[in-house]
């Protein structure tokens, strides 16, 4: 005869006690990252208060029901006078369990040696009041895994980022960008979508242009007006879209859903 069960009852009660325990240490946790006794971290670029950031989510999010949260995400798409495309990604990301970790802090990014560089800004983790900077181990190029034996794709790329010192909960911030080496295209385009598949603080796009071009773009949803700036080192004239507490793509997702996602879509022919 095989060992006697334990009793239903006693496994839900010790459930109860392992769910507990992790919501009060989550919540301690993320108290001490909030905290404005500890010190402020700023972005790389320092454009972006990440302890300020850290407090609004805290205020306007129940935390503790979250996987993850952005603190800021933004994406600047720059096209240049010669003809260049420029692309800038920035995350700031709040990590609170296994699945956002697997889904946020390590990533690949495809991108083509040919024609294009790629270059990190950022790969770090904020904890214990202090930046942990992932090593040169931390940046690992290779074929993308779908394409490795296709020989129309052997230019292409993929850049593993990998953070490392990832403690639950935590903080990772990364960027990176990718640069035409010179002109071969004749334009480019995209869409960017506002809301993601977690709540965010902070989302930003941003087009550049050749300084005194009419930029072509169409907002779609609720997007307040571009804040219009520049670029004088590259000769740009840009235009900045910020949605502030943006709430998580919800699930299912219908295509009723996805057309009415506030939106921008870009173009440069």
């Amino acid at each position: 005869m095989g060992r006697n069960p334990v009793p239903r009852r006693t496994e839900r009660r010790c459930a109860m006690k392992r769910a507990l325990a992790t919501i009060t240490l989550a919540g301690l946790l993320t108290a001490a990252l909030v905290s404005p006794s500890k010190a402020e971290p700023m972005s790389i670029s320092g454009e972006q208060d990440i302890g300020a950031l850290m407090r609004t989510a805290g205020e306007i999010y129940d935390l503790e029901n979250e996987d993850a949260v952005f603190l800021f995400k933004g994406r600047k798409e720059y096209w240049t006078p010669d003809g260049r495309r420029i692309t800038m990604m920035h995350r700031i990301t709040w990590l609170r369990t296994e699945y956002a970790i697997n889904r946020y802090a390590d990533l690949r990014i495809p991108w083509d040696s040919a024609h294009q560089t790629f270059r990190k800004t950022a790969l770090r983790t904020w904890r214990d009041n202090k930046w942990i900077v992932s090593g040169p181990t931390a940046v690992v190029e290779t074929l993308p895994f779908a394409v490795d034996r296709a020989d129309d794709y052997t230019n292409m790329r993929e850049t593993m980022l990998l953070h490392d010192g990832i403690e639950l909960p935590c903080i990772i911030e990364t960027a990176y960008v990718i640069e035409d080496v010179e002109p071969y295209r004749d334009g480019a385009s995209g869409v960017w979508t506002f809301p993601r598949g977690e709540p965010a603080v902070m989302v930003s796009f941003t087009l550049g242009v050749p300084a005194g071009s009419v930029p072509h773009y169409a907002v779609h949803g609720d997007i307040p007006r571009p804040v219009k700036g520049s670029d004088e080192e590259r000769g740009l004239d840009t235009y900045t879209f910020t949605m502030n507490q943006v709430n998580a793509l919800p699930r299912p997702r219908t295509d009723e859903m996805i057309r009415e996602v506030p939106r921008v879509t870009w173009s440069t022919w």
